[in-house]
């Protein structure tokens, strides 16, 4: 299996040949471009870890929180049925539409949904149950943590959810991680993600690509977004839940499979395309230009307001880009606005990036999807 690799490892040094990358058309894509499905971190670090399933991040929606951040299996599903519920309950208490509404599914939740978490929890059934899928799409693009990961079937809209996060660090509207150096595109084959699901030992978690209609979840259809979900193992209900990272998984069953099984869909079938995070702020400013931003990004209102918000975090088209990231790398160490002032230019203050004019972090979040 040494001549065989499931991930290619690239790295970029400008924005403008990482979006040329990104184009359908590249032969990275081939010979299938509509097969690849893509997710953007602003932090090449993070792994592939829902957000039900990072530490801490059910207990934000308890009504008693310091709960014990590593717990079992049991108690996992516990959380995440108890805040499903209460989002479907709370959803229908204001009217809103629930995805698959009918009175058979209103008597599925109290019945069916409570019989399949119970069982779950005692590790007779593998949680969540088709059932929720659509609901927890709905939830997941609303912030709620949900087993569902993101991604898109457009490169550029990974990208844009990389860049906007990170551009906001480089500009310090809002803190970023210490030691952030690159920002990350995942890239994975479908066909190849299908080998792997097929390839699952018995018991273990069931991994799929959820694909739930858009009728009911604008940011979806906006986004072109579909979600891998990993289920439960089927296992002792008091032992830790230890599959939470998709690449965690796929590179375990990946040695397990035979030389022959990659004659279906040729290696790489999953890429990771990292970008200097300096390069965040002019990443999005050409992303624009592709009308991939908030507004387009975001139906609504409320979509027009942040893409016009986010030009804050743009790079200077006047300016050379390599003048630009000193000044920005100056300013991400700690440097202040005042003293990074740009080699050469001294003489003219105009030409200082002053990237903490005035910004309001908290007068429009612009938080991205799990």
């Amino acid at each position: 299996m040494s001549e065989y690799k499931l991930i290619q490892a690239e790295e970029f040094h400008d924005a403008e040949h990482l979006l040329a990358a990104l184009q359908r058309r590249d032969g990275r894509w081939a010979p299938h471009p509509d097969k690849w499905i893509f997710r953007g971190h602003a932090d090449a670090r993070w792994s592939l870890t829902p957000s039900a399933l990072r530490p801490g991040s059910l207990s934000e929606y308890e009504y008693t929180r310091g709960i014990e951040r590593r717990h079992g299996h049991r108690k996992q599903i516990e959380k995440e049925h108890s805040v499903l519920r209460a989002f479907v309950e709370s959803c229908d208490a204001q009217g809103l539409a629930i995805p698959d509404d009918s009175p058979m599914t209103r008597a599925e939740w109290r019945e069916n949904i409570q019989y399949c978490a119970e069982a779950a929890m005692e590790g007779n059934a593998q949680w969540p149950p088709n059932a929720t899928l659509s609901m927890l799409a709905l939830a997941q693009h609303y912030g709620v943590p949900t087993r569902l990961l993101d991604w898109t079937a457009r490169p550029l809209v990974a990208a844009y959810f990389a860049a906007v996060e990170a551009a906001r660090w480089i500009t310090k509207a809002t803190r970023g991680p210490a030691g952030v150096t690159h920002l990350e595109i995942w890239a994975i084959d479908r066909r190849g993600l299908n080998i792997l699901a097929s390839a699952a030992p018995a018991r273990d978690c069931v991994l799929k690509v959820v694909a739930p209609s858009p009728a009911h979840n604008p940011n979806l259809h906006a986004q072109m977004g579909v979600f891998t979900l990993l289920t439960t193992r089927r296992w002792d209900p008091y032992t830790r839940n230890e599959d939470t990272a998709l690449d965690q998984v796929l590179e375990r069953r990946f040695y397990q499979l035979s030389s022959h099984s990659f004659a279906a869909a040729p290696l790489p079938w999953v890429r990771r395309i990292k970008l200097p995070v300096t390069e965040a702020p002019r990443l999005l400013r050409l992303l624009s230009y592709e009308w991939v931003s908030a507004t387009y990004l975001y139906p609504g209102y409320r979509g027009v307001a942040r893409g016009l918000l986010e030009r804050r975090f743009w790079d200077d088209p006047q300016l050379d880009s390599s003048v630009q990231n000193r000044a920005r790398v100056s300013v991400f160490a700690g440097v202040g606005p005042a003293e990074a002032t740009i080699a050469g230019a001294r003489a003219n203050p105009e030409d200082v990036l002053a990237v903490d004019a005035g910004w309001d972090a908290d007068a429009m979040p612009l938080t991205p999807r799990g």
